[in-house]
């Protein structure tokens, strides 16, 4: 399990860097604390793809809250752009700062999806996490498990 470093997170260019996730790796778990309506936290990881990857990626992202909360991914192929969909329930959107193609579910505890990076492309991508929309005045618990190949 990790835990976020300090403050500030609340930005996509200051995502926290959770470091590589390769497929066949064991998912991990990343926590934290909202405060508030207003606080946003941003964490990141580089999905790698190799030769022993079959079909995929298909990434699970799993999120456990003390309150309702927001979850947003985004991917930023290596190479090439991120082709997928998002899954029922969930509202494609783009990240506010770096346009990065993803989706948002409020209330939605699963957020797994398969996507490409085009037919020559390594799937190779970075994966942003984003949780936010905690109630005002309310402190929210979360944790986030995250596998980049289920």
């Amino acid at each position: 399990m990790r835990r976020p470093g300090p403050e500030p997170n609340n930005s996509e260019a200051n995502a926290i860097d959770l470091g590589d996730q390769g497929c066949g790796a064991m998912a991990e778990t990343v926590e934290g604390v909202l405060d508030g309506e207003d606080d946003i936290d941003w964490f990141s990881y580089h999905g790698v793809w190799n030769g022993l990857c079959i079909v995929g990626p298909n990434t699970r992202h799993t999120l456990t809250a003390s309150d309702d909360v927001r979850l947003c991914v985004f991917a930023d192929c290596d190479q090439g752009s991120a082709d997928f969909n998002c899954p029922n329930g969930t509202t494609e959107t783009d990240s506010p700062s770096g346009g990065h193609p993803g989706c948002c579910g409020e209330g939605v505890m699963n957020l797994n999806f398969s996507f490409g990076c085009g037919l020559l492309n390594p799937n190779n991508a970075r994966l942003f996490i984003r949780v936010d929309q905690a109630p005002a005045d309310a402190c929210v618990e979360y944790s986030v498990d995250y596998d980049y190949d289920t």
